[in-house]
Order: C-alpha cells, then sequence, then structure tokens
C-alpha cells in the first residue's frame, strides 16, 4: 500500500513537529525563498511542454502538499486543471493547504495515501516528500505506477549539503545527489529526466529540483 511506503520510521513524532509548525508553516518556507524556487520549476515544466507540444496538465496529485507550496506553483503556471488533488497524512498541513485554494475552480479533494489509483494521473508534483520515507527509490516506482503514460513527475528533494545536515537534524530527512536521483527515477522507469538546479538561496543550497516523463 502506498501508505506504508511514505510513513516514516518516526511518524508519531515527525507528525507531531508537522502539526506544531502548521500554521506557520508556509510564511517560514517563504522567507526561505522555497516557494519561488517551485514556481521556477513549474516554469521549467511549462517551457518543456510548449517544446515537446503537450497539453497543460488536467489532472493533478500534490502528494506531501504540505502547506500547499507547490501545489501553489503549479497552479501559477497552468490556473484550470480539472482536479488537483492535496495530498498528506499531517492532518494540520492538508487544512492549511486546502485553505489557500479556495478559489481555485476545479475539483479540490484531499486524501490520504491509504489507496491512490494506478494510472491516474497525468502530473504528479512532489516537494521533499521522498526523503522522508524508509524507501525513496519504491514511492518513485510508486508515482510511475499512478501516472498515465506519458505522465510528468516534478520533484523537489534535498541534496547533501552542511545547511541539509542541520535540517536533517531536526526534521530526520534524507539527501540525495543529483546522480543518485536520476539513477533512481530510471530504475522507476521514468525517462527524460531533467535535474533542474535551483537558482540561489537555501533551496539552491540544499536541493534540487527534477522533472522526469514517464514513457508512452
Amino acid at each position: 500500500m502506498v501508505r506504508n511506503l511514505i510513513t516514516s520510521p518516526n511518524e508519531a513524532g515527525l507528525a507531531a513537529l508537522y502539526a506544531r509548525f502548521a500554521d506557520r508553516w508556509h510564511m517560514s518556507i517563504s522567507k526561505l525563498g522555497f516557494p519561488a524556487a517551485y514556481a521556477d520549476l513549474m516554469a521549467h515544466d511549462a517551457a518543456c511542454r510548449r517544446q515537446g507540444g503537450t497539453t497543460a496538465p488536467q489532472k493533478v496529485l500534490d502528494a506531501g502538499t504540505g502547506s500547499g507550496a507547490m501545489a501553489d506553483a503549479v497552479l501559477g503556471q497552468y490556473p484550470a486543471p480539472a482536479t488537483l488533488v492535496l495530498l498528506d497524512n499531517n492532518d494540520e498541513m492538508l487544512a492549511q493547504a486546502r485553505s489557500r485554494f479556495e478559489g481555485y475552480g476545479g475539483a479540490l479533494p484531499d486524501m490520504r495515501s491509504d489507496a491512490l489509483p494506478r494510472a491516474a494521473y497525468d502530473t504528479i508534483t512532489s516537494a521533499h516528500l521522498a526523503e522522508h520515507t524508509p524507501d525513496p527509490a519504491a514511492i518513485l516506482q510508486t508515482f510511475c505506477d499512478m501516472l498515465v503514460p506519458g505522465g510528468v513527475l516534478v520533484l523537489a528533494l534535498s541534496k547533501p549539503h552542511w545547511c541539509t545536515a542541520i535540517v536533517r537534524w531536526r526534521w530526520g530527512h534524507k539527501a540525495f545527489r543529483p546522480d543518485q536521483v536520476i539513477a533512481m527515477l530510471r530504475t522507476a522507469g521514468f525517462a527524460a529526466i531533467d535535474h533542474v538546479p535551483f537558482a540561489s538561496g537555501p533551496p539552491g543550497r540544499i536541493s534540487c529540483g527534477y522533472r522526469a516523463v514517464k514513457p508512452a
């Protein structure tokens, strides 16, 4: 089950920590520049779609939505997907995310991860989720399974840096070199993999963006 893949070994402690910070999470990551970095990542996705002649996403899953920063970046590029699914196992974070999209005109279901459909989404976005899972390679495989052929994964993951070590001390996540992420994406079945470095600030030091396509 998907839930087993995304459950942290210290889920109870991590959930309590995220719940405690939920009401100020978005403000905190905004000060660090993460929403802007995600917006740049989604702009890269839009440029790839224009170059490849592919359509805008219509059914999007934002896995590990947190306060909705990546989902916000999706709507910044694509204001009208028919469905935007917000997935998070933390109720407090999920409530924060939902509050950000009151004016969104499409379907906005929120979901936990107990039973997500396969081959259901044309786009999956995920910011800093896989690094909290016991088996990041398995969650990337699950993402591939949940995409339709030709579907796109847009991903942000932490990379090794001394700043990342400080963050890991508090939040317990892993970090991966870009070549490790690309290898995991290939093993999961993705192709046309782009490594998208974040331009500056904390996002540029401690994380990277990626875009990958499930072969048609």
